[in-house]
């Protein structure tokens, strides 16, 4: 008999490593904005299903280093496949050595990766029209990603993989890993 995700409920595995860090795309979005812009929308009722599917199915778990957003700004000066490659090519100069999934087979001449495809799809780059250029950076820099995928699964595109966090999770019981290092 297979269990059922229940509607609004963080996904079992992400739950067990970080309890209440793990919160929906929608919901970091918007707890992360103080006194967004009146011109802030984050959903509209003609928006794409895979778009509402990626804010309400996406989890995000910031980072134990993430500063505040110091101010939000909806500009949009930059596509989303310039943000994703600068990011990573900004994460690799500042930590050659780092395990970040995000850099994770990113093909320098190509300025691509499997990652970052899944990163510069139609429904991220509508994410980017929403919340702009800086939120994104911030997003792609300070946190761990998982996108759904078909059956309740997930796929991690960016942080530090969660294998790391799992193993820390189960030598000690009842401490809540940190996510650092992002």
């Amino acid at each position: 008999m297979s269990k059922k995700k229940k509607k609004g409920r963080v996904p079992e595995v992400l739950w067990r490593v970080f309890r209440y860090r793990a919160r929906t795309l929608s919901n970091t979005v918007t707890s992360l904005i103080t006194n967004p812009p009146s011109s802030f929308v984050l959903f509209k009722a003609d928006d794409p299903a895979n778009y509402r599917k990626l804010l309400k199915d996406c989890y995000i778990v910031l980072s134990d280093n993430a500063p505040p957003v110091a101010h939000f700004n909806l500009e949009n000066r930059w596509p989303q496949p310039l943000i994703v490659s600068r990011i990573i090519e900004f994460i690799i100069a500042e930590q050659p050595l780092s395990n970040n999934v995000l850099c994770s087979g990113y093909d320098k001449c190509l300025r691509s990766s499997p990652i970052a495809e899944v990163l510069t799809s139609s429904m991220w780059a509508l994410l980017l029209e929403r919340v702009g250029d800086e939120f994104m950076n911030y997003l792609l820099k300070y946190s761990s990603m998982f996108v759904p995928l078909p059956r309740q699964q997930h796929q991690q595109v960016a942080g530090s993989p969660i294998t790391g966090f799992v193993f820390q999770s189960s030598r000690r019981k009842g401490h809540s890993p940190k996510l650092v290092g992002n």
